[in-house]
């Protein structure tokens, strides 16, 4: 659910949002959702699938939006309905991923989602500093952990100013756990506290 106990009204921006399944769900509990992807084709795919699946086009619009440019998240904001104010949510399922590394890349490699993340967030916070009252935006990251090496991500994204909370593993299905990782993946960001 989202914060607050509902999707109804949200405004919602999803980052590599392939087939839609997120979008989908999530205008489907009745918030506005633009999905995006670097990919006009997989856009195409994503409202078509909405399509399938009952979603009016009013209520899920797709985009191209490629990552690490804050100036092209405010402009995939202002010429969005209801644009002008960010985000409520940001969906990002699988985004942060060992396979986009090249060696030596490092933490490099994710700057770019990071960077987009950051841009988005500091709409809602602009528009807050004018006086309009509004909830911060809140980022939900689904991933499954497949490299010890996709915990930098956390580290970067915790050094530039993200409150992190972490889904326990036990809470998880057992296809989404792995062995040998700390319960809260916090614990190998240097914060055993949690986030």
């Amino acid at each position: 659910e989202a914060e607050g106990g509902s999707w109804e009204g949200r405004r919602v921006l999803e980052l590599g949002a392939g087939a839609g399944l997120l979008a989908i769900a999530a205008a489907q509990l009745g918030a506005s959702v633009v999905a995006t992807d670097m990919d006009q084709r997989v856009c195409a795919l994503c409202a078509s699938n909405a399509a399938k699946n009952g979603v009016d086009a009013s209520r899920l619009s797709t985009a191209i939006l490629p990552w690490g440019s804050a100036s092209a998240v405010a402009e995939l904001d202002a010429r969005t309905a209801g644009g002008g104010a960010g985000w409520d949510v940001v969906l990002a399922a699988d985004c942060v991923y060992p396979g986009r590394r090249k060696d030596g890349d490092g933490a490099r490699a994710d700057r770019p989602l990071l960077d987009t993340l950051l841009g988005a967030c500091r709409l809602r916070q602009q528009a807050t500093e004018t006086g309009a009252r509004l909830t911060p935006t809140v980022v939900v990251c689904g991933y499954k952990t497949r490299s010890v090496e996709q915990l930098a991500f956390w580290r970067m994204a915790k050094a530039n100013g993200f409150t992190l909370e972490w889904a326990s593993q036990s809470a998880l299905h057992s296809d989404f756990r792995i062995e040998g990782l700390p319960d809260n993946p916090a614990d190998c960001c240097g914060d055993a506290s949690g986030g």
